[in-house]
C-alpha cells in the first residue's frame, strides 16, 4: 500500500470540517480542559463493569431498554420519547441526519461547542452562527437568522465554555415565536450544576413544545466520560426519527450497565 495521491475526492462538507482534537490525556494531574468529573466515577458505576465483565461476548441490547427505563423514569415520560447514544455527540447528529438535509441550515451560537457546528456541515447543512451578546446567547438575533429553510436551531445551556445561561423567560419566549417547523436541540449537560433560580426547567418546556429536545450527558455530574453515554427526551416523533438514523447497539454493553448503575448513586451526584 502506498501513501500516494489519489483522484477520488472528499465530498465538500467534509473536506471543510477540520478534524476535532481532543484535549491531551494526562494521568496523574489535575486536568481542567475537558471538565472531567474530579471524583470519578459512581463506585456502583464501577461495580456494575465488573460485574459484567464476562458477558462482553454478547451483544449489548440495542434498544438500552432497562436504562432507558430508568431515564423515562427521572423525565416523567414514556421510554418513547427518548433516545439514548453513544454520548451526547452522537445525539446531535443523528438529529442532524434526520432532519436537516444539503442547502438546509441550523442556526447555532458562535462561540459555543464546536459540535453542533460539526454535525450540521456533516450532512450537509449551512451552519449560520451568531455572536453571543456579553457572553450569552442572543436570541433575538438567532431568530433573526431563522428562515424558511432553518430545520435546527442549538442552543447549549448553560453555555460551554463561557458558563453563561439564558434564562426561563428568555427561553420560553424564544420557543414561542419560533416555527414550530424548527427544532430546538437544547444542550444541558451542564445543567445539573446551574442552581439559579430563573434556570429553565426543561420538564416544563417539554410539556409545552413539541419542537424541542433536551439533551443530557453522563460524562458531567455523573463521571462517566469514558463510557460515552448520551441521552435525548423529546416528541417521540422526534427521538424515532433520530433513532432511524443510527447504527445497531450505539451504546456498548458496559456503559449501559455503568449509567444504569450511576442513576441510583444518590451520594456520588450530591458530592460532585
Amino acid at each position: 500500500m502506498t501513501n500516494g495521491t489519489i483522484s477520488v475526492k472528499l465530498k465538500p462538507n467534509i473536506a471543510s470540517l477540520p478534524p476535532y482534537v481532543p484535549g491531551k490525556t494526562a494521568y496523574n494531574a489535575v486536568k481542567l480542559s475537558s471538565n472531567e468529573n474530579p471524583l470519578g466515577p459512581s463506585p456502583l458505576a464501577i461495580q456494575a463493569i465488573r460485574d459484567n465483565l464476562q458477558t462482553v461476548h454478547r451483544y449489548p441490547d440495542g434498544a438500552s431498554t432497562e436504562l432507558r427505563k430508568a431515564i423515562a423514569q427521572l423525565w416523567d415520560t414514556s421510554p418513547d420519547n427518548l433516545i439514548i447514544a453513544n454520548g451526547s455527540d452522537e445525539v446531535f447528529s443523528l438529529i442532524s441526519a434526520a432532519w436537516l438535509s444539503p442547502g438546509e441550515n441550523a442556526v447555532i451560537a458562535r462561540q459555543t461547542f464546536s459540535q453542533y457546528h460539526y454535525a450540521i456541515r456533516l450532512f450537509g447543512g449551512e451552519s449560520r452562527k451568531v455572536n453571543l451578546h456579553r457572553g450569552k446567547h442572543d436570541l433575538e438575533s438567532m431568530l433573526l437568522r431563522v428562515d424558511g429553510q432553518t430545520r435546527l436551531v442549538f442552543i447549549c445551556n448553560p453555555n460551554n465554555p463561557t458558563g453563561t445561561y439564558v434564562d426561563s423567560d428568555e427561553l420560553e419566549n424564544f420557543m414561542r415565536r419560533l416555527p414550530k417547523s424548527v427544532i430546538v436541540v437544547l444542550d444541558e449537560a451542564y445543567a445539573e450544576f446551574a442552581d439559579s433560580a430563573d434556570f429553565p426547567d426543561s420538564k416544563s418546556l417539554l410539556k409545552k413544545f413539541d419542537n424541542l429536545v433536551v439533551v443530557r450527558t453522563f460524562s458531567k455530574l455523573y463521571g462517566l466520560a469514558g463510557m460515552r453515554v448520551g441521552y435525548g427526551v423529546g416528541n417521540a416523533m422526534l427521538t424515532a426519527g433520530a433513532e432511524r438514523a443510527s447504527m445497531p447497539f450505539k451504546v456498548n454493553l458496559l456503559a449501559q450497565s455503568a449509567a444504569f448503575a450511576a442513576l441510583d448513586d444518590h451520594d456520588h451526584r450530591r458530592r460532585t
